[in-house]
């Protein structure tokens, strides 16, 4: 709305100037302004909440693959105990980590 009121006025400023209406058009365009900036302030909360919950997801699904990672490598020491190789390990935890920053990035691009 206040870009709305600039444009009108500079675009007739000879008739703001010889009528003048200068005052008159600065208040309509603050008064535009305090529209704008309420509507400004609602859009970067939300904005804000929204980033905050996706990186919230992020991190918690790596803390929980990493959960699930240690207790399958923990299962398997009781495999290793008995002289079998086993399921996961270490290595295998560590692969997987590159792999899911790779597909996450996957999904972002176009």
């Amino acid at each position: 709305m206040a870009g709305n009121v600039a444009e009108e006025a500079l675009t007739n400023v000879r008739t703001v100037k010889a009528f003048s209406g200068v005052d008159k058009e600065i208040k309509r365009y603050e008064d535009g302004l305090v529209v704008a900036r309420s509507a400004a302030k609602k859009r970067g909360a939300i904005s804000a909440f929204g980033g905050a919950l996706m990186w919230c997801i992020i991190w918690l699904s790596y803390a929980l693959a990493f959960w699930y990672g240690t207790k399958l490598i923990l299962e398997g020491r009781d495999d290793l105990c008995e002289g079998k190789e086993p399921e996961y390990d270490a290595q295998k935890l560590l692969i997987v980590r590159p792999d899911s920053v790779v597909f996450k990035k996957s999904k972002l691009l176009p």
